[in-house]
């Protein structure tokens, strides 16, 4: 299925741009165009087949820009469809399509503007009180830094302690400071983010809107 539909996408774009570079040159083809929409619409609608089996491990964020997404790349194709056979209302369905996509390409280059340019953690770092009230020093810390990762998720998690602090960065996200929930168990409460280590396993279990993530520890590399 996952090659089916790379495959109808990769047909179609390359039609659909093939169309436009034609265009440039003053060459109308609109059967090109129409058979490059068409490829492309059939494989965003089987999009969602390809992602089902990991559908119920993304957070609600996750989920609502990928339906963000995929209905604007159905709606764009499909108003441009409509205006091929002069359908009423062609204009309007491109627009709504273009201005979710531009929405998700808005939202994910601010994730990484965000994630390069800011160079402090976000919220508060963990107090040593916090840290004596549940039978931990800073250096207990320690045993919690490393490189997180889940094989069915592009998703890696670097946990790093930094003056007594704990804090956590994903892939392409902002760092943010780790708040202590019990010894072992941390929590960012911004986003509901719960972080549960099992040193003696070497796994960490992220925790979050109801979602449950299991991540494992790299090896660190041997110095030689």
């Amino acid at each position: 299925m996952k090659r089916l539909i790379t495959l109808l996408i990769y047909i179609g774009a390359s039609g659909v741009l093939c169309s436009i570079l034609l265009r440039i040159f003053h060459i109308e083809h609109r059967a090109l165009a129409m058979f490059g929409q068409l490829m492309l619409f059939a494989g965003v609608l089987l999009l969602p087949f390809s992602i089902a089996a990991k559908w119920n491990k993304f957070t609600m964020r996750q989920k609502a820009l990928f339906i963000s997404f995929w209905v604007g790349m159905v709606l764009v194709p499909t108003g441009v469809i409509m205006r091929y056979f002069q359908l009423p209302g062609y204009d309007r369905v491109f627009i709504i399509g273009f201005v979710l996509l531009l929405l998700c390409v808005l939202y994910y280059v601010g994730i990484l503007l965000s994630a390069t340019f800011r160079t402090t953690p976000i919220g508060q770092p963990l107090s040593s009180e916090a840290l004596t009230q549940n039978g931990m020093t800073s250096a207990d810390l320690k045993q919690y830094q490393g490189r997180y990762t889940n094989s069915k998720l592009p998703l890696q998690i670097a946990i790093r302690e930094t003056d007594g602090a704990l804090i956590a960065q994903a892939t392409e996200q902002s760092a943010f400071y780790l708040e202590i929930v019990e010894k072992g168990v941390f929590k960012y409460w911004k986003r509901d983010i719960v972080l549960d280590f099992n040193t003696e396993k070497n796994e960490l279990i992220l925790r979050q809107h109801g979602g449950y993530f299991p991540f494992l520890k790299e090896a660190e590399p041997s110095a030689n």
